[in-house]
């Protein structure tokens, strides 16, 4: 188990590992958070669901897409209810190297209330989800990824 954490973190920094600075946003070229997904669906029933255009907002720089009007509503009354953690970039990456890593949207787990997301990728010709990695120590993997996106404050 330890090698396949010990070869996932080795082609996590294959996979556009970066220094980062606080508030930075995993956004696309387009300047649009979290690949278009509307970050308020991941806390309702239905789960993650991609937004449109059509139901977008500008906050701190960065477009956000809504899959409704209503989302969008949700979103602009509790903008930190909503944002992902680490600014939407993999948690498990951030914990294991303090870099950020690119994420799959429906890779992903609320904790307290707080949305967290993960790189999904091949690992030695398998897909590996990092969120399973996260789940085995979740405890030690969180103190590490707080550390690490506060000390970039």
């Amino acid at each position: 188990m330890e090698g396949k954490i010990l070869l996932t973190i080795c082609l996590l920094f294959v996979f556009s590992a970066q220094s980062f600075a606080q508030g930075q946003v995993n956004k696309n070229e387009n300047n649009v958070a979290i690949n278009g997904y509307d970050v308020v669906s991941y806390f309702q029933a239905n789960g993650p669901m991609k937004g449109s255009d059509q139901f977008s907002l500008t906050h701190d720089g960065v477009q956000y897409h809504f899959s409704s009007v209503e989302n969008k509503n949700l979103f602009e009354e509790d903008k930190n209810k909503y944002l992902p953690k680490y600014g939407g970039f993999c948690a498990f990456g951030l914990a294991k190297t303090g870099k950020t890593f690119p994420v799959d949207p429906t890779s992903y787990k609320i904790i307290d209330d707080e949305l967290y997301l993960f790189f999904v990728g091949p690992v030695q010709g398998k897909m590996t989800d990092t969120k399973e990695l996260w789940n085995m120590d979740e405890q030690s993997l969180s103190l590490a990824a707080e550390k690490a996106w506060k000390s970039k404050e």
